[in-house]
């Protein structure tokens, strides 16, 4: 019996504890199937280099770039941190795996990432892990069909995802949570919890991960 822990993780919330705003569309009157799992991102510095960047200023193109990938860092760090290392911390199955080796080896597969890609599969000797990381970037929208008019925004996915499948039972799934909420005093506000058993569950990685599956 294998067991599976998602944890949906709201973009918004993250935003705010880096000084960000994560606004839904509809605040814009966006009401395009396209942007529906989208949040907005927004401060000071980004509402002044956008409309900077639509007259075709190349330097605040490339801010608002960086931006973006510093947001991005930081929601990859922050998973790493609160919601990926925990897991090997509370490992009822000790198998010697440096915390280290995780750290590293999950900001190679961070840095290889690339647009077409949104997940990130960890092997681990009892299972293995998904995480959905969310892209930030600069997304059009127009009004209508036929507008001439083209605004610009940065935006991200609403959610981020953590999913753990493992072999391990109900004892660690106690010391799991324990951790998560010692990490995460906030964790009900900014995060949704769901556990399920299942028979059968396929690792999806393409290559021979050694995860059992």
């Amino acid at each position: 019996m294998y067991f599976k822990i998602d944890v949906t993780i709201r973009t918004d919330k993250l935003l705010e504890q880096w000084n960000y705003k994560g606004i839904d569309p509809h605040s814009y009157n966006i009401y395009d199937t396209l942007w529906s799992g989208k949040v907005i991102v927004e401060n000071d510095e980004i509402k002044q280099l956008i409309p900077k960047m639509m007259q075709g200023d190349s330097e605040s193109e490339e801010r608002l770039n960086q931006i973006a990938r510093e947001i991005e860092g930081k929601i990859t760090d922050f998973l790493l941190k609160n919601f990926i290392l925990p897991y090997f911390e509370t490992s009822v199955h000790e198998d010697g795996t440096r915390l280290y080796i995780i750290e590293e080896t999950w900001k190679g597969l961070v840095k290889y990432m690339d647009e077409d890609t949104d997940t990130i599969t960890l092997p681990t000797t009892q299972g293995f892990i998904d995480v959905t990381i969310p892209h930030v970037g600069i997304y059009s929208y127009s009004e209508g069909y036929y507008s001439k008019t083209t605004h610009y925004y940065m935006a991200t996915n609403k959610f981020t995802t953590v999913s753990i499948i493992t072999k391990e039972g109900i004892e660690w799934l106690h010391l799991y949570l324990k951790k998560l909420e010692e990490k995460l005093p906030n964790l009900a506000e900014i995060a949704t919890i769901n556990t399920m058993h299942t028979a059968e569950i396929e690792c999806n990685t393409d290559c021979d991960c050694n995860c059992g599956y």
